[in-house]
């Protein structure tokens, strides 16, 4: 007569079952320690800006969050050019930023953060948008 003794290890089964929840990691994931680091530099040299040329950090702070405004709201980059256009556009060149008017350094900006949002979602895969009237 023979017995059949159950297996040491029961993970190495013919049949795992059912598959675990989380997604498999790629090699394209950002580590988590490269972020904080990232972060901790982004700090530091932040603090360092502040406590040197605080009007400076200040713009910089500025246009940071008028991008991101942007890169979520896209359309709002016409409402802001047509709406901020007036106000500086009797401003000389070199007065607030060098070689550019105020309105011609908006509009450089802004079609930048459009430009690079695009590029950004062409390398995701999205399909470009078609154009309609």
């Amino acid at each position: 007569m023979t017995t059949v003794m159950p297996p040491r290890w029961p993970e190495l089964q013919d049949d795992p079952g059912p598959a675990p929840a989380t997604p498999p990691v790629t090699g394209d994931a950002f580590p988590p320690t490269a972020a904080a680091g990232l972060a901790a530099v982004g700090a530091l040299a932040t603090g360092i800006l502040v406590a040197s040329h605080p009007l400076v950090a200040a713009g910089l702070a500025a246009m940071t969050m008028l991008g991101c405004v942007v890169w979520a709201r896209p359309y709002l980059a016409a409402y802001l050019f047509i709406g901020v256009t007036p106000l500086v556009a009797g401003i000389d060149r070199g007065t607030l930023i060098p070689v550019l008017r105020p309105n011609e350094a908006l509009s450089a900006f802004l079609i930048g953060v459009l430009l690079l949002r695009w590029l950004f979602a062409l390398r995701a895969g999205q399909p470009l948008p078609r154009l309609r009237l």
